[in-house]
């Protein structure tokens, strides 16, 4: 019989990477929180004006903001806690595992969170994963280091990456020039509601901006969305089948073209954003027209080009297991309507009166998922990466927002990184902070 997880001597460090909204962003110098509170969501102020990253920051431009933590449980009033990530730190501490600073670790801690922050794009993110990766190996004193990666949502995203090409840039990659890490080994990569194509609920937030609690929520409006550089990164790329007439007939539109966003008056070219632009007057945040342009033009481009990246198979791909839990047992938008109107053109969700209320229109917009990514998106792997998955995908029969409270998710997690060493019986394993 095993030792329990918790009582052995020595593990393979973990890292936890969360989703691109899942950690706490904070001002340098004074410290106050900006991104991770209730009521940053709840009340954000200028429609979160305060997260906003600029469009075409100057040569000279210093950011004010940093991540600092991943969220742990979200307070309301002081009194009501929602759980986010705390309670699986709780489990993994309570099966013997020690939270660190992945920057500043100590050679006896064995896990770590990685928070990042969503106004940076997702190669970015994965540089600076790198760079921790580094700073934990060096920190450990080996010159060989394995690594597990519980990765949610968004996450999946950045870790693939680093596991197919390291901290490559999109032109190394694409020359066939990986830059994998120098004795830096990723064991274990588990999946956690990955969106692995990407998601049209991404689309909307950046065309209509975010409200995260309904109706009396404030929303964060549209420009400001439009500035956070890891939405792109979540853009649909599973399907080139993703718009339809209100005949619900296919229409050719790319999403990755920045003509559409203009000629569907998509985000910042919405007439009433466009309006809000210009009485702004805040070229040194949004930029004028030519450099929001310049700026979505950019991001698209980026966007599709990792996704061209990821689905591809590598040469020397190496023995990283993949290990997937996910759900498709929730309707998920499929597709979007587009309709002309007096010469102009309208964009209608799922949830909106003229698609709901159609029946045929209902049917056609909406797949199998898990309420953010649909199965297609959540299957979108390169062949190589489908050849890695260990022990088959596990069905999670809840929304994409609480898979990674889910007791079952958290049970498999912990036998996933017990089989390090072999099969742990679940008797072994402890449960609580599972809750």
């Amino acid at each position: 019989m095993l030792e329990a997880l918790r009582d052995r001597p020595r593990r393979t460090p973990v890292v936890l990477i969360p989703g691109v909204g899942g950690s706490q962003l904070r001002r340098r110098d004074t410290g106050k929180v900006l991104w991770g509170r209730a009521v940053n969501a709840f009340l954000p102020r200028d429609g979160g004006r305060g997260v906003a990253r600029p469009v075409d920051p100057p040569t000279d431009w210093t950011d004010s903001i940093e991540p600092f933590d991943v969220m742990r449980k979200i307070r309301f009033l002081g009194l009501v806690g929602v759980d986010i990530y705390a309670g699986l730190i709780r489990l993994m501490e309570a099966n013997g595992y020690r939270l660190g600073d992945l920057w500043n670790a100590n050679p006896e801690e064995d896990f770590f969170v990685f928070p990042y922050d969503l106004r940076y794009d997702n190669g970015e993110v994965t540089q600076q994963l790198a760079d921790g990766l580094r700073a934990l190996r060096d920190a450990r004193g080996t010159e060989e280091l394995s690594v597990h990666l519980i990765c949610h949502s968004n996450a999946a995203h950045i870790a693939r990456y680093l596991v197919k090409y390291g901290d490559a840039t999109l032109e190394q990659a694409e020359r066939g020039e990986p830059r994998r890490l120098p004795g830096i080994r990723v064991e274990k990569l588990i999946l956690v509601g990955p969106a692995n194509g990407g998601a049209l609920t991404t689309f909307e937030a950046l065309n209509r901006g975010r409200r995260y609690f309904p109706v009396l929520g404030r929303r964060f409006r549209t420009e400001v969305v439009f500035t956070l550089r890891s939405l792109y990164g979540n853009l649909p790329a599973y399907s080139d089948h993703l718009f339809i007439d209100e005949q619900g007939r296919r229409l050719d539109v790319d999403v990755f073209d920045p003509e559409s966003w203009r000629r569907y008056g998509w985000s910042v070219y919405d007439e009433k954003v466009q309006r809000r632009l210009r009485k702004l007057g805040d070229a040194a945040l949004f930029g004028d027209e030519e450099a929001r342009f310049a700026f979505l033009s950019r991001m698209l481009e980026q966007s599709r080009r990792m996704y061209d990246l990821l689905i591809r198979d590598v040469a020397d791909f190496g023995e990283t297991r993949y290990y997937l839990l996910q759900n498709v047992s929730h309707p998920t938008t499929n597709r979007i309507v587009l309709s002309e109107f007096d010469g102009g053109h309208r964009t209608y969700y799922p949830d909106d009166r003229f698609v709901s209320r159609d029946e045929r229109l209902a049917v056609l917009v909406s797949a199998d998922g898990d309420g953010l990514a649909t199965r297609d998106s959540q299957a979108f792997l390169s062949p190589q990466e489908k050849l890695s998955i260990a022990g088959g995908t596990q069905e999670i029969r809840t929304r994409h927002r609480k898979i990674i409270q889910d007791a079952q998710t958290r049970r498999l997690i912990l036998e996933y990184l017990a089989a390090e060493v072999g099969d742990a019986p679940a008797a072994d394993l402890a449960y609580e902070g599972a809750k």
